[in-house]
């Protein structure tokens, strides 16, 4: 599974469709300006890494749980699934922002390999 970058907003834009099938496929799809990053998610994608990750706070209680669990029951609107060996988005950011891999190394990597590689880093910092 390759991943796919730019090197500026106006090769995305050219691309924009390989962009968004990338990030939709669950892939690793990104775009530099200047000096920054900027990382392209599908929606559907996004929604379900933060029902499992944010807890559900407000005055809802159990009602505002049941929100979220309806919302993920109506289907994915379109939005594919993401492979199960596909790798959270958390995890990619910090292989490529904190170890310095690339993306082409993260994509390479399964789940288990990039936990290991994410703690080898910061047991011995390299």
């Amino acid at each position: 599974m390759a991943a796919v970058h730019y090197e500026s907003y106006t090769e995305a834009r050219a691309h924009l469709k390989d962009l968004l099938d990338a990030a939709g496929q669950g892939r690793v799809a990104t775009v530099r300006r200047s000096t920054e990053y900027a990382a392209v998610v599908d929606a559907g994608l996004l929604r379900h890494a933060l029902t499992l990750l944010v807890p559900v706070q407000g005055r809802g209680g159990r009602r505002g749980r049941r929100h979220v669990r309806r919302g993920r029951r109506r289907g994915d609107r379109g939005a594919p699934v993401a492979p199960g060996e596909a790798l959270p988005v958390d995890l990619v950011f910090m292989l490529i922002n904190r170890v310095g891999l690339t993306e082409d190394q993260v994509a390479e990597l399964d789940r288990a390999q990039g936990i290991a590689r994410l703690q080898q880093f910061w047991t011995e910092g390299r």
